[in-house]
């Protein structure tokens, strides 16, 4: 298993030589510029969180606690406390552990799992996206034998707010995802790291082809086990990985065309990640 997995990584760093030509990531720290699409963030997930009639209203929130930060290591980005400060994670963490099984065997457990039954490819939201970020699914998925619930739906809007925002500094032009179609990868983990403690191999989501811009987001984790996010160039190998401390409601931005990843733990304990790839941004995103 992981020879494929090595094989895999190996030939998506084949591909990326004409990607990385195009791609000039400025390794400056940037939060200019992003206010807007945390208050964006804070508004939609208000409202998705009034729509839950067992939690009280949202209180107004500066947007500026919640800036989208991009690293000097590469094309990455961070918020460092996501949806704590709008008081929502709590609820979202709530309507995930229902879908936790029984019995947990294995040390990952996918509670969402983004692999299509049947076809060995992921399973893909197809969405409409309004001039103001409404979104009309052609697939609204349901677990449980229950629809997706708004709170999940508001996430999944504010996520591709915070995408576009992401593409658009790399890039350097103004580009827009509104009034298109989309398609998102949905996917939710549950981590059960023994004392040892795990350390899986760098891996892509997916196809690097095919999803290009990844988010993971540490719904839940307590005091142990202690969490890293790390990162592999894909086409650079002299290129140091990056390490990063993730903890509870921290957000990560990357692009999985340019970045292998894997989640690494120390200590026993369990973490619940909430994961959104986007499809094929170059065939969706347009000036």
């Amino acid at each position: 298993m992981a020879a494929i997995r090595e094989k895999k990584v190996n030939l998506q760093r084949a591909k990326l030589d004409f990607s990385r030509a195009k791609l000039q990531f400025a390794r400056t720290k940037v939060t200019s510029g992003a206010d807007h699409h945390a208050n964006t963030a804070a508004n939609l997930l208000a409202k998705g969180r009034r729509s839950r009639q067992n939690f009280p209203k949202t209180s107004n929130v500066s947007g500026g606690d919640r800036k989208l930060t991009f690293l000097e290591e590469g094309p990455i980005a961070e918020v460092a406390s996501f949806l704590e400060p709008v008081q929502v994670r709590a609820g979202l963490e709530e309507w995930v552990r229902t879908l936790i099984p029984a019995e947990i065997s294995e040390t990952i457990t996918y509670l969402i799992d983004p692999a299509s039954e049947g076809s060995g490819g992921l399973q893909k939201l197809d969405i409409e996206i309004g001039e103001n970020l409404e979104f009309t699914y052609k697939n609204l998925p349901s677990y449980n034998g229950e629809p997706c619930p708004a709170l999940l739906q508001e996430y999944l809007r504010v996520i591709v707010a915070l995408m576009e925002k992401f593409y658009q500094k790399q890039e350097g032009i103004d580009v827009s995802l509104r009034g298109r179609q989309i398609q998102l990868v949905l996917s939710c983990e549950l981590i059960t790291s023994p004392a040892e403690g795990i350390s899986p191999p760098f891996t892509v989501q997916g196809n690097a082809d095919d999803v290009v811009v990844c988010t993971t987001y540490v719904l839940s984790n307590g005091e142990s086990p202690n969490l890293n996010l790390g990162f592999q160039d894909l086409g650079d190998d002299s290129k140091p990985d990056v390490q990063r401390e993730i903890h509870q409601d921290v957000l990560t931005m990357w692009r999985n065309d340019f970045l292998a990843h894997r989640k690494e733990s120390a200590g026993a304990g369990a973490a619940i990640f909430l994961n959104v790839g986007l499809v094929d941004p170059l065939s969706v995103f347009t000036n």
